[in-house]
């Protein structure tokens, strides 16, 4: 030990405990084995110091300050009374964490000041100059940079990154594995999240995804951040919203949800890069695709990329556990008891008329106003489809016309939720039920979608999904579902999907070869814990459509919900006429649009021998020639959102001479 200071004669220090010259040491202070204590170094009252630790020269540490084994002060740091450094995690007995393992020492860097009653743990490192005021708490395994504040009672918890200059404000709290850029400023009682879900298994973290504020990035008070959302650099998120998306750099995003209200002043910027602010500058003709996979992919990239993995080192790549997880995942959404993974939607709907005997001779009543695959597979069972008109307001099959297609023939109703719409189930069932025929819904673009409370999928007697990769849950390539309620319809099902085999090399009937792949089962499944989230998206982008819309009056026909439906929103299709027009307009300035779909099904050239003719089913041709489904996924940006509207209803106002 050093020869000069002043050392209380309660002190307890470990013979191999070093302490330089100068050094002060309180009343009934502990100092462990192989501790190191720098020159002029004061250490308060009823302190421990723990083995190994090492404290720099001028340290000044409080009075009933803990300082756990191994931690590494360095010179001029201040810790203040009764707090902690250097802290082990610990778990309560219930809890789903795995132990922390070891970790490394807690590093303080120059100049630190740590305030009253103060917690941080080991695995951190704090860069010099920077403050954590009393009572705040720092996780583990944080890297914080220089000059960073963290305020009275604000945590962060573990696995953060922390840019120098950064300023954390009372009380805010800081969620795991997020990533804050340089000088970010986050206001008193901000709360960002990692958790979509919730859950209450360890598997819950393989799904977390922290909050990230590039540089200069802003958040003011109360304001709340779900899970995953990047706030751009020198981007401003007003106080008390809940910002739900990524928010583009240099934007002031303001509300619940948040939306942008205005750029940034040029000067309130720190930062002068304009390319980090691509969007203050935006070209007159902004391009807002009609649909883009790569957003959703490339959040959830590394995700996907494991999952894809794991199956590869399985080698197990048709059916499998990948497989029948996904098929409780999906009976569990359409609230049934079984769901039979096949290869595609095509083949869904094919195989669930087979598996309810639809052959040659039969008749399946149907809307001509649909994707070729619905009218196609009851060809393909051999059957022939009986088209009826569709009500104009839903766009869905209209079943007030139904029994009146009803022949002696007839073996089921194959209605389709087209956008994301229940069909009106409850007369369908009732006029099923009266002929003893049997209900398919097409749910191609509706899984999650629900009539009455009741989800989609558990209305009829079996139900058909696509997963198609722009559908509302999509995988990398073809991907279908059949689901059901019924044992023996469930059974035959998975027989008929494997050529028509229970026991391999046996075949009891003649099936086809349509088993789901693995990797897409795989995809699906990582992608199937982000549905909800994704639908709730839409339905908000729908709501925001619908006011913009609301503006121009009767000039456009915006999608109607009928009563007691949950609209999923695979598609957000208005009705205009001069459709063509409206279009070639909206292309011309980088608006993409589509048109689902241009020509009935009953007027298609494959189906000439079915005997109809142009005007047989007016409103599925009226609707033809007025639908337009405009930008729809669960990324599309506010600001893109806006620019689609008010180009939207700039033309539709010019058609219209207004």
């Amino acid at each position: 030990m050093g020869t000069e200071g002043c050392i209380h004669d309660t002190a307890i220090i470990a013979p191999s405990a070093v302490l330089g010259a100068g050094a002060t040491v309180g009343a009934h202070t502990v100092i462990g084995e192989r501790v190191y204590i720098g020159d002029g170094a004061f250490i308060g009252c009823n302190v421990v110091i723990e083995a190994e630790a090492r404290i720099g020269r001028s340290v000044r540490i409080d009075s009933n300050v803990i300082v756990r084994e191994g931690t590494l002060i360095a010179d001029d740091v201040e810790v203040g009374a009764n707090s902690v450094v250097g802290q082990r995690p610990t778990k309560a007995k219930s809890s789903t964490l795995a132990p922390s393992g070891i970790l490394p020492p807690l590093k303080l860097g120059e100049g630190c000041q740590i305030g009253v009653g103060a917690v941080i743990y080991a695995g951190s490192e704090i860069g010099s100059g920077s403050f954590v005021a009393d009572g705040g708490q720092v996780r583990e395994g944080c890297q914080i940079g220089r000059n960073v504040i963290v305020g009275h009672a604000a945590t962060v918890e573990n696995d953060c990154e922390i840019g120098d200059g950064t300023r954390i404000q009372t009380s805010a709290y800081i969620t795991a594995l997020s990533k804050l850029g340089k000088n970010v400023f986050i206001a008193p009682m901000v709360c960002t999240t990692n958790d979509n879900y919730m859950g209450r298994t360890e598997e819950r973290f393989k799904y977390r995804k922290g909050v990230t504020v590039e540089d200069g990035g802003r958040i003011g008070g109360n304001a709340v951040v779900l899970p995953g959302v990047t706030i751009g650099k020198e981007a401003v998120v007003g106080a008390g919203s809940v910002v739900t998306r990524d928010v583009a750099p240099c934007k002031i995003v303001l509300g619940t949800p948040a939306r942008v209200v205005k750029d940034v002043p040029p000067e309130q910027l720190i930062y002068s890069v304009e390319s980090e602010c691509r969007h203050r500058e935006e070209p007159s003709v902004m391009q807002v695709p009609s649909f883009d996979l790569t957003r959703q992919n490339s959040k959830l990239r590394d995700e996907l990329m494991a999952a894809i993995g794991e199956v590869v080192d399985s080698g197990q790549f048709i059916l499998g556990d990948s497989v029948e997880r996904l098929e409780e995942a999906i009976a569990e959404i359409c609230g049934v008891k079984h769901a039979i993974a096949v290869a595609n939607g095509s083949d869904a709907l094919y195989l669930a008329l087979m598996a309810a005997g639809v052959g040659p001779g039969d008749e399946v009543i149907t809307t001509p106003f649909t994707f070729f695959a619905t009218a196609g597979s009851i060809v393909r069972a051999g059957a022939k489809p009986v088209f009826c008109d569709i009500d104009p307001k839903t766009f869905n099959i209209d079943p007030t016309q139904i029994e009146g297609k009803v022949t002696a023939r007839t073996k089921a109703i194959l209605p389709v939720h087209l956008y994301g719409q229940s069909a009106d189930m409850d007369p369908i069932n009732e006029i099923a039920a009266k002929y003893g025929l049997t209900v398919i819904e097409d749910a191609a673009q509706a899984i999650g979608a629900k009539y009455k409370g009741r989800p989609v999928g558990s209305l009829g007697d079996m139900a058909c999904i696509s997963f198609f990769p722009t559908k509302n849950l999509g995988a990398f390539g073809d991907a279908g579902m059949v689901v059901t309620k019924d044992d023996v319809l469930a059974e035959r099902l998975r027989m008929l999907r494997v050529h028509g085999t229970r026991k391999k090399y046996y075949h009891e009937k003649l099936g086809i070869n349509s088993r789901l792949d693995a990797l897409q089962a795989a995809i699906l499944n990582v992608k199937v814990k982000y549905l909800r989230g994704w639908i709730e998206a839409r339905r908000s982008l729908a709501e925001g459509y619908d006011r913009g819309l609301a503006l121009v009056g009767d000039v456009a026909r915006y999608p109607e919900v009928a009563q007691g439906m949950y609209h999923v929103y695979h598609q957000y299709t208005i009705r205009v006429l001069n459709r063509d027009a409206v279009q070639e307009e909206l292309r011309s300035r980088g608006v993409g649009s589509t048109v689902y779909y241009p020509l009935p099904l009953h007027l298609q050239p494959v189906f000439e021998n079915l005997g109809y003719k142009l005007g047989d089913f007016p409103e599925s041709e009226r609707a033809a020639e007025e639908v337009l489904s405009l930008p729809m996924f669960p990324e599309l940006e506010t600001c893109e959102q806006e620019y689609v509207m008010e180009q939207l209803c700039d033309i539709l106002r010019s058609y219209a001479g207004r």
